[in-house]
């Protein structure tokens, strides 16, 4: 059954199946052209920030007076995904949210709000949306919108059986009531910047951490304690019990910990015991089969600049070791430590890493002078274009003459920008095969065709892409 939903006032959305339409009156689109709308958005998502959270629709059709733009959401869900995920897992998605209330703030992207726009994928881990602002589809949103408080509203629905916050929410409106959600709800509405929520996102992850690990500790205290009866190991467990229970822990405190040390003597007694061999004998085999792998190693494979996608490179490994090192290194750069947070990354195989990571990643090698070797390390499209769209926006694009002269091997994407900038427009037209083309390069490429008086080479070019931007660009030369 479809379910159309209102997005704003002139456009709506229908559901329908794995496909989402969004219907709008042409007459709004600043062009009724299905081919000029579709790459107007395509051009627009490739080399954004957040390329990879930004959808393109599938189809664009014109209907007379209206046009439509289908997505397919095959093996994707509807916001509404997120109450069925454990807050620890939740966390990855918060922070992909943040990320578009971070680039609303650098006014790189104005998105539509609404809950239906959001869209959750559950294999890269973050949320998506359908419709944003482009030079051919507007969004149609209130200009007082407050982001912050819209974040933060996504958020506290998503942990809530709440439809809509008006106050802080009870204990009892959780939907997992523990007391780590409890204080990350308590803390969360009071904040009311996007710092303040990212620092909460990894102290949460961490609080998460050092539970698991005193979980860890736990089990392998009863594995390796040497009383090997089963009343004995009863009674012990039973004292440690009576001696805690003194202290009057809060109903919602570590409640898996508690179950498992008040088991009863029945069928859950032997599976502990069977369990507890089998964590054992895991235990030693692991210990044995990784013994000599914990030296450090930092060798990166190599990787082909032209078909190494950055979906296969960047794993974003669940590894705890790894996550809490990534804990501490926002924490260090968030705190103005870039040298500390430095040290950390540096013994981190980037591969490990989300995309969501780089930005922070950037900024933390660029402190410290080292974004060449971040480059030549990780050989890929993605993370040139990272570092070159970070320098854009602190306007220090010069930088990159410097960083190319210190890599040690040659990257297309650098040396495209670097010819670019010292006006070596035979370089950039030479290297245009190379990388992979957006707006801003496909504008570069024309810019090289026309310095060398090369104008009918810029028109084929034009034509090729289809980019109607780059005939207005080729005009304007022509007429000076």
């Amino acid at each position: 059954m479809a379910q159309t939903v209102q997005f704003n006032k002139h456009g709506n959305m229908m559901f329908s199946g794995n496909d989402a339409i969004y219907r709008i009156p042409t007459e709004h689109l600043k062009s009724d052209n299905d081919l000029e709308i579709e790459r107007s958005i395509k051009r627009f998502a490739v080399g954004h920030p957040l390329e990879h959270q930004l959808m393109t629709p599938d189809e664009v059709t014109s209907e007379g007076r209206y046009t439509l733009l289908k997505y397919d959401l095959n093996q994707l869900h509807a916001f509404d995904r997120l109450f069925e995920i454990p807050l620890r897992e939740k966390l990855d998605y918060y922070r992909s949210l943040v990320a578009f209330a971070i680039e609303e703030k650098r006014k790189t992207l104005q998105i539509s709000w609404e809950r239906s726009n959001f869209i959750v994928d559950t294999h890269e881990k973050n949320i998506k949306v359908m419709l944003y602002q482009t030079d051919t589809i507007p969004i149609f949103r209130d200009n007082d919108i407050n982001i912050v408080q819209r974040v933060k509203e996504l958020m506290l629905i998503s942990l809530t059986r709440l439809q809509k916050i008006v106050s802080l929410p009870k204990f009892v409106d959780l939907l997992e009531q523990d007391q780590i959600n409890r204080e990350f709800c308590q803390s969360l509405y009071q904040y009311d910047n996007l710092d303040d929520i990212l620092y909460l996102i990894e102290e949460t992850e961490l609080k998460f951490l050092e539970t698991e690990k005193e979980d860890e500790d736990d089990e392998n205290e009863i594995v390796n304690s040497p009383k090997r009866g089963l009343f004995a190991r009863k009674k012990k467990v039973e004292k440690k019990k009576k001696k805690t229970s003194k202290k009057q822990v809060p109903v919602y405190a570590n409640s898996n910990r508690n179950k498992k040390k008040v088991s009863r003597f029945d069928k859950k007694t032997m599976y502990l015991l069977v369990g507890g061999v089998i964590t054992l004998l895991l235990f030693l085999g692991t210990e044995f089969m990784t013994g000599s792998s914990k030296e450090p190693t930092n060798e990166f494979e190599e990787v082909s600049v032209s078909n190494q996608a950055s979906s296969t490179y960047f794993k974003s490994s669940s590894n705890s070791a790894i996550t809490n090192s990534l804990i501490r290194a926002y924490r260090a750069s968030y705190s103005g430590r870039q040298k500390d947070a430095f040290t950390i990354l540096e013994t981190i195989n980037k591969r490990d890493l989300d995309v969501s990571d780089l930005s922070m990643v950037i900024s933390v090698y660029d402190a410290e002078n080292q974004l060449a070797a971040l480059i030549d390390d990780n050989p890929i499209p993605e993370m040139a274009n990272e570092v070159v769209t970070y320098l854009i926006k602190k306007d220090q694009l010069n930088k990159l003459v410097d960083i190319s002269s210190q890599m040690k091997t040659a990257n297309p994407y650098i040396e495209f920008e670097t010819a670019y900038l010292n006006n070596d427009y035979n370089k950039v037209i030479e290297l245009k095969e190379m990388v992979e083309l957006n707006g801003r390069k496909e504008g570069q490429i024309v810019d090289a065709y026309l310095q060398l008086g090369k104008v009918q080479e810029a028109t084929e070019f034009a034509q090729s892409v289809g980019n109607p931007d780059l005939f207005k660009q080729i005009d304007g030369h022509s007429m000076f």
